[in-house]
This record gives C-alpha cells, structure tokens and sequence, in this order.
C-alpha cells in the first residue's frame, strides 16, 4: 500500500514528508494554474519539485473557484485551454491520478436547472476524459459532502455519474472525511468498489492534533478497503487545520496508518 500526503504548493514541507516515510505528495492543480503561471515559472517550479525526490502521484483541487462547469457562466474555450496545458503539466510532473472535487466549480447556481446542470457535468468529464487518456491520467470523481457543494455529495452519487460518463479515464474516490460527514454507510463501498482509484482519509485521532467535532473510523474504514482488496493509494488530507506541529504529526500519523492497515482483520 501507498501512502500520500497532501499539500499546498509549500516545496519546503515536501522533503520532511519523505523524512516521514511517505511514498508519494499530492498536490493542487490550482498550484500550477496556466492562467497564472507562465510556462518559464512552471519550468523552474518542475525542477524545484521534482529534486525533492518525492513524486507527485496524484493532484486534487483541480478547477479554479471561478471556473465554472455548471450554470449558465460556463465558458467552453476557458475550460478547453485551462485543461489540456493543467494535465499536461501534471503529466510532467509524473502525475496518475488527478482529483475532480471542486465544489466551488461544479456548484449548481440557485435556480438553474439540476437536470442541465447535470449534463453539463458529465459533458464536461468525458471532455476531461479525452484529455486525461491523451498524458495517461486517470481522473477520480470525488464526491463532497452538502456543506462544500450541492452536487455529487455521497458515494454512491458519485457512482452514477462515473457510469453515465462511460469513459475508463473517469474512476471514483472515497473520501472518509466526506462519507462521515453525510452520515453514509461503510456498506456503499461494496457497491463502488469496482471504480475505485483513489482514498482520502483525514487526520486520525491521534494525541496532540487539533480536536475534530466528528469522529473518524480510519479502522472500520481500513477494514472496507482490505475486504474490496483495494490496491491504489491513500493520502491522508489535513480538513480543517489539524496539525499544528506539522514535522512531529505528519510522521506520527505516518506511522499510525500503517500500522492500523498492517492489523489482521
């Protein structure tokens, strides 16, 4: 088993992630934003990434806030040229995985339709799809809970829509964060578990970490994923500011995931 880290783009964390034992970063594709950052700045961001020694496998924060995939501001040639140069350069950071949450995004404006809105959605991941085969890229939908976004908010949500989509490059993720935060059952991951790609987790419980007001199952959780074989990578995602000794904590919870997947069932 992988297990990742995510981060903003804070180069300097990424090495004390590897002192850590993490296998892999993850990072935003907001980070490497074409809109913003030239190809010459990219250039030079690639190479202060890459001599780190730690892949970036995997990417999430995928779309800018403001650019929309529902409603009626959705603008066609903005997303076409922000996708095909943002994959790119995630492919050539080493990138497989890339994330779709996006909440922001893919929030569906007050009074617009959510049967268009919808269609729109799924217009644009087998678009996304295209692009993603073309820098052999998998894209994981990631379902978020009703407080971050109005649509795709459970699991097996997500699971409809990778399947109206119908394209092998758009896969699914679980995230233990969201599942517990819509109060869904452990039992959906049976139903998803031949699109799953991709695993969030947020910080365990462990001593000295910010207090959470929700409790998160990482062993029941574990359990799911073993029972499914899964196989891909888990990342854990610090929701809500939790560490606050980043260097001490983040080998902590290395060290505490592992663990708790190496129990016997």
């Amino acid at each position: 088993m992988k297990f990742g880290c995510c981060l903003g783009m804070e180069i300097d964390k990424i090495t004390v992630l590897q002192e850590a034992g993490y296998d892999y970063i993850e990072l935003p594709v907001v980070g490497l934003n074409p809109e913003k950052i030239t190809d010459a700045e990219f250039k030079e961001l690639k190479k202060e990434i890459l001599s780190t020694g730690l892949k970036p496998e995997a990417f999430n924060n995928f779309l800018p806030g403001d650019l929309k995939v529902t409603g009626p501001e959705v603008s066609p040639l903005r997303l076409t040229n922000y996708v095909e140069t943002a994959l790119e350069r995630v492919a050539e950071l080493g990138g497989e995985i890339v994330v779709f949450g996006s909440g922001k995004a893919r929030e569906i404006p007050d009074g617009f339709s959510a049967d268009e809105a919808n269609s729109q959605i799924i217009e644009f991941c087998q678009f996304l799809a295209k692009e993603a085969r073309k820098n052999e890229i998998t894209v994981a939908i990631e379902p978020l809970n009703s407080r971050a976004t109005n649509t795709v908010n459970t699991l097996l949500e997500g699971l409809k829509l990778v399947r109206e989509v119908k394209q092998p490059e758009i896969k699914l993720l679980v995230d233990l964060f969201h599942l517990t935060e819509e109060d869904e059952p452990f039992d959906d991951i049976y139903q998803a578990q031949s699109e799953l790609v991709h695993v969030h987790i947020p910080v365990p419980d462990i001593e000295g970490v910010n207090p959470y007001p929700k409790r998160f199952l990482h062993k029941k959780f574990f359990q799911y994923l073993k029972q499914i074989d899964y196989q891909g990578r888990i990342t854990v995602e610090d929701n809500g500011g939790r560490f606050n000794n980043f260097a001490t904590q983040v080998r902590q919870v290395r060290e505490y995931i592992t663990k708790i997947w190496e129990e016997e069932m």
